[in-house]
């Protein structure tokens, strides 16, 4: 294409950050209408197949650019994006879980009473069942 000026510079700016708007909409959707607690109980795809296709496209890109392009620096900034990629993707579903939280406190320390205890207080139900089993075998 040789572009010249900032005009790329200016166009990868935009497209970042359209991204970056893209997956915290995808990742508000995605929590308030439970993807997320679907995943977690591998109701739908596995999440191995979410990792293989994330780790696909970073070795397609640089595959691609050892092919098609004689600069080291291309293949470093396409690993680095998709890296940053990677970890805004995974800061924003941990930002969002963080507020949902923060706003149904309630609702959570409802369903999960050992929510926010210290390790040693949680789970003192099972850990009393525990105890009555080992009792009842003596």
């Amino acid at each position: 294409m040789e572009w010249r000026g900032s005009t790329p510079l200016i166009t990868n700016l935009v497209l970042f950050i359209l991204l970056l708007g893209g997956i915290n909409w995808l990742n508000w959707k995605a929590l308030y209408s439970g993807t997320y607690y679907k995943l977690q109980q591998k109701r739908t795809i596995p999440v191995l197949w979410t990792a293989i296709g994330g780790s696909s496209y970073i070795i397609g890109q640089i595959i691609l650019s050892f092919i098609y392009s004689e600069s080291a620096v291309n293949i470093l900034l396409i690993v680095g994006i998709s890296i940053l990629s990677l970890c805004t993707a995974f800061f924003t579903i941990n930002i969002h879980r963080y507020f949902f939280i923060n706003k149904n406190i309630d609702i959570v320390k409802q369903r999960f009473p050992e929510f926010g205890l210290p390790k040693s207080d949680r789970y003192t139900e099972q850990k009393k069942n525990k105890k009555k089993r080992k009792k009842g075998k003596e």
